[in-house]
């Protein structure tokens, strides 16, 4: 709702709806994947195995770009650069309620990215 009022703001939506390409492939993992093969192993199918490694290989590219890169430097942004510039003074309040919103989504990225990578090292 933030953007749709705040047109000048309007490109933080953008940059924060680019984790579902990350939810897709999310997604993907477990429905083309349905029989829970490894994607790692040598003896499955050869198109199931290059279907699930490339799924696979691309969630985790973009978990880590996405929310491990771009959703914190967004809140970097958001704090230190929006936060100082004057165009956007009229509005700041509202860039602050978006900047405590990263800063959970942040947190539970983070959590989630540890909890992630902890089962790929057990």
């Amino acid at each position: 709702i933030l953007p749709h009022f705040t047109p000048r703001a309007r490109f933080l939506m953008g940059v924060c709806m680019s984790v579902e390409l990350n939810t897709w492939f999310l997604i993907a993992r477990r429905v083309f994947n349905k029989q829970g093969f490894s994607p790692w192993k040598l003896d499955i199918p050869y198109f199931v195995s290059v279907r699930v490694k490339l799924i696979s290989i691309l969630f985790y590219i973009t978990w880590i770009t996405i929310r491990c890169g771009i959703y914190p430097y967004l809140l970097y942004v958001m704090i230190f650069t929006i936060h100082r510039s004057k165009e956007y003074q009229d509005i700041l309040h509202i860039i602050k309620i978006g900047a405590m919103m990263q800063f959970i989504f942040v947190c539970l990225n983070a959590k989630w990215s540890l909890d992630l990578f902890n089962s790929k090292i057990r």
